[in-house]
């Protein structure tokens, strides 16, 4: 197939997820999503905040917080990326060195405003930290590398040849595809990581938004595929990165941050009808938010 490469074998993985646990380089991953109310409920969308606490790149904590709904930027960004940062310093001694971050439901009209707006907010949050002075004073802004995660996308990937061909008929797992049907204008690539037990597999597709870190596409490629293998609700390595995984679990525990009871509260005054011909008023926002657990960081990975 055009522009495959084949596969990233296991040692790869296990060199570069050696490669982030390498003391002289501390490295934070990072995952985001944001989840949305079925079609017809006026409700918040969910933002989901996963990050590594330790130098390999396994055990995550998490934020969450509630914006308007349908929203597609994460609004508190900047906020929560700085106790994300503060609480890896609380557990690592020092600041990241690299920030490596994997961005789930993005399409690919918004590429341009994800840089502009989301980029933008986690570089304002390091140089926040490191003006405060209190934790580092003589760091330099840690490097980022941004990285959108699609699963959504009309490519079908199959094997040419018999060395790259599994059991099923699909494209072994690790089989990359960085030429011919990639988007020309930015850096990107397909990677099937994960071996489909019945049916076709399916790949991901990874955009590369900004790279401070590698300085290589290829260095990209395996770490997004070493980190389909630490999934923890699995035994096998799954189709995106586990932090992005945890990201969309994060969001998916929204009602656990209700009381009892108070979230059908909150769903039926803000679906109350009104008169007829009239439109629906705006969300309130304020009153989910004040309803919405305080203890919104999820440690120890209990997200799971």
């Amino acid at each position: 197939m055009l522009g495959c490469r084949g596969s990233i074998s296991i040692p790869q993985t296990l060199l570069i997820m050696q490669r982030i646990s390498q003391l002289k380089n501390p490295t934070m991953i990072v995952g985001l999503d944001i989840g949305h109310a079925s079609p017809g409920l006026r409700e918040p969308s969910v933002v989901g905040l996963v990050y590594s606490i330790d130098q390999r790149g396994v055990k995550y904590s998490a934020f969450t917080a509630l914006q308007e709904p349908r929203q597609e930027s994460i609004v508190e960004l900047r906020p929560m990326f700085k106790a994300a940062l503060k609480d890896f310093v609380i557990h690592s001694g020092t600041l990241p060195r690299n920030v490596v971050v994997f961005r789930d439901g993005v399409s690919e009209g918004e590429y341009e405003r994800v840089r502009k707006v989301e980029v933008k907010a986690i570089h304002d949050a390091m140089m926040d930290l490191l003006e405060e002075g209190a934790l580092v004073n003589t760091q330099p802004r840690p490097n980022l590398t941004f990285i959108v995660v699609g699963k959504r996308h009309h490519a079908l990937i199959f094997p040419k040849t018999d060395g790259v061909k599994d059991n099923r008929g699909n494209c072994k797992a690790g089989t990359v595809v960085s030429e011919g049907i990639t988007q020309p204008d930015v850096e990107n690539f397909y990677l099937m990581s994960h071996a489909a037990l019945i049916g076709t597999s399916r790949s991901s597709h990874y955009i590369v938004l900004l790279d401070e870190v590698f300085g290589s596409t290829k260095l990209i490629e395996e770490l997004s595929y070493a980190l389909c293998h630490i999934y923890a609700r699995a035994t096998r390595s799954v189709s995106i990165p586990a932090p992005v995984y945890y990201a969309d679990l994060v969001c998916r525990r929204k009602s656990f941050h209700f009381q009892p009871g108070v979230e059908e509260d909150l769903r039926f005054n803000d679906n109350a009808s009104v008169a007829s011909g009239s439109s629906y008023p705006p969300l309130d926002l304020k009153a989910w938010q004040e309803k919405f657990s305080k203890k919104a960081k999820l440690t120890a990975m209990n997200f799971l």
